[in-house]
Order: C-alpha cells, then sequence, then structure tokens
C-alpha cells in the first residue's frame, strides 16, 4: 500500500466498509407498510331511492315498472357490495 498510515488503517476501514454494507443489505428486506385504505363516503353506500315517474298510458306501467324494480334493484345490489367492502375494510 505504500504508506504505514494506510497499512495500520486498512484493517479497520475494511471491516468498517463491510459491516456498512452488511447493515444496508439489512434494511433492504425490511418490512414495507401499506397504504391506509379509506372506506367509501356514506353518501354511497346508502339505498337508491325509489323514483316514481308518472304515467301516460297503462301500456306504459309494466314496462316502466319494470325498468325501475330493474334499476333500483342493481343500484342497491352494487351499495351492498359496497357496504360489505366497508365493514371489512373496519375490521
Amino acid at each position: 500500500m505504500g504508506s504505514p498510515l494506510l497499512e495500520r488503517l486498512w484493517p479497520t476501514t475494511r471491516i468498517g466498509l463491510l459491516s456498512l454494507s452488511l447493515l444496508l443489505s439489512l434494511t433492504a428486506c425490511g418490512k414495507r407498510e401499506h397504504p391506509a385504505l379509506l372506506p367509501p363516503p356514506q353518501a354511497l353506500i346508502e339505498d337508491c331511492p325509489e323514483t316514481s315517474i308518472p304515467l301516460e298510458t297503462t301500456g306504459d306501467l309494466v314496462l316502466k315498472v319494470r325498468s325501475l324494480r330493474v334499476d333500483l334493484s342493481n343500484c342497491n345490489a352494487d351499495k351492498g357490495a359496497l357496504r360489505i367492502w366497508a365493514q371489512e375494510l373496519s375490521k
């Protein structure tokens, strides 16, 4: 190495560098935290209101009622899935 000072400090410097590299490798395997999941707002979880549409003829009655029931059922099923998800997050 040349210099007596470098020859004297080399073993401790080598141990220090080895220790530092081992320490850095251990922290790379550390546990990572996951971001917190927040439940949806309460307004999105509430059931959809059943709206009344004025009917002009009795022939339109069956079609409009079926359409409203299907829409309402789909909306409430979606809201039910959101409620279940919100309950799972709160556990």
